[in-house]
């Protein structure tokens, strides 16, 4: 600063960056737009499924060959959709505004003759809030009762059709560690009914309950709104509850924090 080199201090991004977000990666993990998920994918369509379709020999070469056949096949298919869909094709002044008019709305355009479906190569986004609500106002009669897709006003969650198991509740209690399950679950009837869902340290000693065994899922998927776009789902996140085992004496959990109301501010 005294030779003139920045005349801003010290407003370097780099620098406050480094002062927030390596303390939170040591002490929570890698956060999630920093994961390596897209490459290690990248690595497995680009590498590893090459390499198994070939015979072992000649790593490279037939990688290389491999991804040459697939572009080929790729834009053999973009030419044929092209041309089928060319006479339908008609760009006039007209049609130009309302093509924008669509865009600006976020809503999808019924005669939009746009390659970009063909050409994406991800999944889409699952949507469980509009599952949730199908459910809610009976549009699936044939789905599976009790649902297993639900959502609140910020928060949707998915769960399989069949759980991974059907304990009792000493078996559970045993099997992940809870000795106090009994009464934790007694505790969370009693909040329910009175609308209140704090979670705290106090048991109650009353444990009568109307069942005595309980289902249990290993994963669930969660889902919410996106920041910035409060009305657009954003993409599936799957948590995890495994038991202790032998090979993970202390099993396999993921923390989450969950923004269940709308007038919550995050974070």
């Amino acid at each position: 600063m005294r030779v003139g080199a920045r005349k801003d201090a010290w407003t370097i991004p780099k620098l406050e960056l480094l002062q927030s977000v390596v303390p939170s990666i040591c002490l929570s993990g890698v956060v999630m737009q920093w994961s390596a998920n897209v490459t290690e994918h990248a690595h497995i369509q680009e590498i590893k499924v090459p390499a198994r379709a070939g015979n072992n020999q000649n790593y490279y070469s037939q990688i290389a060959r491999y991804l040459d056949c697939s572009e080929k096949c790729f834009r053999f298919d973009l030419a044929t959709h092209l041309h089928s869909q060319g006479s339908q094709v008609n760009w006039g002044e007209d049609d130009e505004d309302e093509v924008f008019e669509q865009g600006d709305e976020h809503e999808s355009y019924p005669e939009d003759l746009s390659v970009a479906d063909h050409m994406a190569t991800f999944r889409p986004i699952s949507n469980y809030f509009a599952v949730a609500d199908a459910l809610q106002c009976g549009s699936i009669p044939t789905a599976i009762k009790l649902y297993r897709t639900f959502s609140t006003t910020m928060t949707a969650f998915h769960l399989a059709s069949k759980p991974s198991l059907h304990l009792s509740l000493d078996e559970a209690a045993e099997m992940f560690k809870i000795p106090d399950l009994h009464q934790a679950l007694v505790e969370y009837l009693h909040r329910l009914e009175n609308g209140t869902h704090i979670v705290s340290g106090t048991r109650s000693n009353h444990c009568t309950l109307p069942f005595d065994r309980i289902q249990i899922w290993y994963k669930v998927h969660t889902q919410q709104m996106q920041y910035y776009i409060s009305k657009v789902p954003d993409a599936p996140q799957t948590l995890r509850a495994v038991p202790p085992s032998t090979s993970c004496p202390h099993g396999l959990y993921n923390a989450v924090v969950i923004n269940a109301e709308p007038q919550s501010e995050w974070p």
